[in-house]
């Protein structure tokens, strides 16, 4: 009978996992080099009201970027109740300078959080603009940024 629940758990833990996201969308910025006027474009399109999502940021970086952070600016588009703004900065290496997430050759590829348990206030088509904020007028050594939304794991 334990062998029965701790394989029925195992089987339900690895199905939480598995779950798949609402959204999950990369965009690969040519040469490796993010314009300051050039937005990142992802858009959504939400059903279901009642769930908690959690919204990343996927980013990959060079080992030859300058900076250990990532300043954005983030335009959302709600339907029917205008835009919100965000500004937030992404610590893509920590204070030892160690860069942050999976690597793969001379890249490295991170989700960062940027909102948690959150509830879409209406059903319809959300979009996401995001810029980079860290006045070089070409970023250099960021090959992509996605945007993931998933059910939270944990409800509000």
């Amino acid at each position: 009978m334990k062998t029965i629940t701790g394989l029925l758990l195992v089987a339900m833990l690895l199905g939480a996992c598995s779950q798949t996201p609402l959204y999950d969308q990369s965009e690969t910025l040519p040469q490796s080099q993010w314009p300051l006027t050039q937005a990142t474009r992802f858009a959504v399109a939400v059903a279901d009201t009642a769930e908690s999502y959690d919204i990343y940021f996927r980013i990959t970086n060079g080992t030859y970027y300058a900076y250990s952070n990532l300043w954005l600016f983030c335009k959302t588009s709600i339907p029917g109740r205008g835009t919100h703004i965000d500004t937030l900065e992404i610590e893509l290496a920590d204070v030892q300078g160690r860069w942050k997430g999976d690597k793969s050759g001379d890249n490295y590829t991170a989700l960062y959080p940027y909102k948690q348990q959150i509830k879409f206030p209406q059903a319809g088509q959300y979009e996401f603009l995001v810029v980079q904020g860290m006045r070089d007028s070409i970023l250099t050594d960021i090959s992509q940024f996605g945007l993931r939304i998933e059910k939270s794991a944990h409800k509000k």
